[in-house]
């Protein structure tokens, strides 16, 4: 399957979205119950959360997209590392330099096909401004291989999206072994994707079926952690 947003692959490898503690615990502007504040229709989206693992080295945060030849780096935000939490605040709009075309394969069909998106990295910097790692925000820490399949058999991560417009996207598309089966509504403005992935085995062979969508998975705990 292909994935134009490649600086986020190594998180989706070890896992892109940190997963964090929240903040107020009843706040009812928390969107996700961890720690991220906005989004869709309202603006700026903050970030304000606890690391489950974190680094001491860390003393920046930076949110970083890319356009389509994965060079062209744009600085979303900056923000902070204190005490293991970050704060960062997304602003109401990334340049339009900075979204892409909403791609799709057959299959998987989309409600505007006008509409543009990028997908945010947020990424750990030292004293000296060097990028030593990156968080996401997942149902399991970062991956140790030889992975246990049956552990991560039902693994849960998310995105943090950016879309220039109200879009719907729907469908189910496979390559090879891997199934990808798409049901979300994305809001124009910041959102939350949420990436599931099974696992099954037919005849000797591993069937992937990842599913993405705008609606939290039920069930599932997402924590904040640091991958470096």
């Amino acid at each position: 399957m292909k994935n134009k947003f490649i600086y986020l692959i190594f998180a989706s490898i070890t896992l892109l979205s940190a997963f964090a503690c929240i903040t107020i615990f009843n706040d009812p502007d928390d969107i996700d119950g961890n720690g991220i504040f906005g989004g869709s229709g309202s603006g700026s989206m903050t970030i304000d959360a606890l690391v489950e693992n974190g680094n001491s080295s860390i003393v920046s945060v930076k949110a970083m997209c890319y356009g389509d030849d994965y060079l062209r780096g744009y600085e979303v935000a900056t923000g902070k590392y204190e005490n293991g939490r970050i704060k960062i605040t997304l602003p109401a709009t990334i340049p339009t330099q900075y979204l892409q075309s909403m791609e799709v394969e057959p299959g998987t069909t989309i409600s505007d096909k006008n509409a543009m998106w990028n997908i945010i990295g947020i990424n750990a910097y030292d004293k000296d401004d060097k990028n030593i790692g990156g968080f996401f925000y997942s149902t399991l820490p970062p991956v140790s291989f030889p992975i246990d399949y049956d552990e991560w058999n039902g693994y849960s991560h998310a995105w943090i999206v950016y879309v220039d417009r109200d879009v719907i996207i729907k469908g189910t598309t496979q390559e090879g072994d891997v199934i990808v089966i798409a049901d979300g509504s994305l809001k124009k403005g910041w959102n939350l994707l949420y990436r599931t992935c099974y696992i099954e085995y037919k005849a000797g062979t591993i069937i992937e079926t990842e599913t993405d969508t705008t609606k939290k998975p039920s069930g599932k705990n997402f924590k904040w952690y640091f991958y470096g």
